[in-house]
């Protein structure tokens, strides 16, 4: 019994993956879905878009904000940055509070309080960023420290 249920489980674990958002190159990126802007500027048309998929119990945060800190300060006229997340408003508007005492929060804060861009990019994992040209097409996935000058210079040409 127990392993009929258990091969149960991992069908339709199968099957709930396999009809998830894919993210391919070049094409329209999902929709992204806020609730509201915690801190920032509105997701603005026509500009490129590099979103930051954060939350505020990862254990990477430190070098997720550095990396996206100083990816902003580089490039902030030519593209939007912004983090968004599922959290708690409370508990994220404390985090970046206090992270504001001692660092710059040179990019906008969303709130995705239903976790719909969630589901909507799959994204399964924090940190995990997304960079869109400004047509809004998908050009690249992964973390902040990740992303190379090459990649960016695809969507600020």
């Amino acid at each position: 019994m127990k392993k009929i249920a258990l091969l149960t489980l991992l069908f339709i674990a199968t099957i709930s993956s396999s009809m998830a958002q894919r993210l391919i190159y070049g094409e329209k990126a999902p929709d992204i879905v806020v609730r509201s802007i915690l801190m920032g500027d509105a997701i603005p048309k026509g500009m490129p878009i590099y979103l930051d998929f954060f939350s505020v119990k990862s254990a990477d945060n430190d070098r997720q904000m550095l990396s996206l800190s100083n990816l902003a300060r580089a490039y902030n006229k030519q593209i939007y940055f912004a983090i968004i997340t599922n959290d708690n408003e409370e508990d994220v508007v404390k985090y970046f509070t206090e992270y504001g005492k001692t660092n710059d929060v040179n990019f906008s804060i969303l709130l995705d309080s239903d976790g719909s861009s969630f589901k909507n990019f799959n994204i399964k994992f924090v940190p995990s960023s997304i960079l869109m040209n400004k047509k809004g097409n998908f050009i690249w996935q992964g973390k902040s420290s990740d992303i190379d000058e090459r990649t960016i210079n695809q969507v600020i040409q």
